[in-house]
């Protein structure tokens, strides 16, 4: 905490926390500050308090600026330290580059499988969550084969899906998952499936929160969209909501990746909508296992892991996870400065 006239104020009124209003006690603190300043610069105390809020936020400001966060970032974020303070810094992130997409593929579904069989060792079972997409084809392929993991003690989640698309058409992400995941391992424990055609999707955030709070994560699989978004969270994504799931709306960089992946024959088809795990719930997962593959990739890769850490590139805020390790290929890698 900083020792500043504020936070002074609260210490020497912590005896009113104890036994009164916290709200009360916050407010004598800072109406006590509020005319210290105004005494000492022979100010009213609304003048002072209005000088005091200035000075912050040019503070602030310089931070922001220093830090490569944007005004929008700034009003979305009040200042890059609250941003960092729910994010403390994690131990440095674990970056892999191979030549070959094959052999990147083939280690992180190495590293993913070792994880699951960690934690079901450890407590009897194992909580994943699943990505989609083109990037994770060879990764899941890799990762169905790997020995020795008891699929029947593994419980599955997924981050996202378009609202409005049900789960047989051909861009449906349980359809991906059925059908290259869910299909080709024994029996899993439990899975839960991100219902996009649900009528209510509010409701649906809700119900998978609920749900996602009872197993706490112990690997996520996931990958970077071109766009720097991590699931549906298009930038400048929200770093801060305490809620698991949420209703989002796609950029436009975001739905032209759909279309060029395949997924959809005209742009108009591509939906603006969709329910994605946010950005907090990713988070909490014990270990990322990030796989990225692919030239069309490398800027995002860059912004992510030597740019700023800002909501602009949802996918830096990785930098601060305890347990991630990346995988990347020649082409995604190429425009980083540091290969090692």
């Amino acid at each position: 905490m900083r020792h500043n006239g504020y936070t002074t104020g609260l210490w020497q009124n912590k005896h009113e926390v104890v036994g009164g209003s916290v709200k009360r006690s916050l407010a004598m603190a800072f109406l006590g500050y509020r005319a210290t300043i105004a005494k000492a610069c022979g100010l009213d105390a609304a003048t002072a308090v209005n000088f005091h809020f200035l000075v912050v936020y040019r503070r602030r400001s310089r931070e922001a600026s220093q830090f490569g966060l944007d005004k929008r970032d700034f009003a979305l974020h009040t200042s890059l330290s609250r941003v960092t303070a729910n994010y403390p810094r994690g131990a440095d992130m674990k970056k892999y580059i191979y030549e070959l997409t094959g052999d990147m593929a083939a280690a992180a579904g190495h590293c993913a499988a070792q994880a699951i069989r960690k934690a079901i060792k450890e407590k009897g079972q194992a909580n994943i969550i699943l990505a989609t997409g083109a990037s994770q084809f060879e990764m899941l392929r890799n990762l169905v084969v790997r020995p020795g993991v008891d699929w029947l003690r593994v419980v599955m989640f997924h981050l996202d899906e378009y609202i409005g698309i049900g789960p047989g058409h051909p861009a449906s992400f349980r359809k991906y998952l059925q059908e290259r995941f869910v299909n080709r391992v024994a029996p899993l424990q439990s899975v839960y499936f991100v219902r996009g055609d649900a009528e209510d999707p509010a409701a649906e955030c809700r119900r998978l929160g609920t749900l996602i709070h009872g197993y706490p994560i112990d690997v996520a699989c996931i990958g970077i969209g071109e766009n720097g978004h991590l699931a549906f969270n298009d930038p400048p994504a929200d770093f801060e909501t305490q809620e698991s799931y949420l209703v989002v709306k796609l950029d436009e960089r975001c739905r032209r990746q759909q279309l060029g992946e395949g997924w959809f024959k005209t742009f108009e088809q591509v939906p603006c909508r969709a329910i994605s795990m946010s950005i907090r719930q990713i988070m909490k997962s014990k270990q990322l296992v990030v796989t990225v593959p692919d030239q069309r990739k490398a800027e995002a890769v860059r912004n992510a892991l030597e740019g700023p850490l800002t909501p602009r590139c949802p996918a830096s805020i990785l930098r601060t996870h305890e347990d991630c390790s990346i995988f990347l290929d020649a082409p995604a890698a190429s425009l980083l400065a540091d290969k090692s």
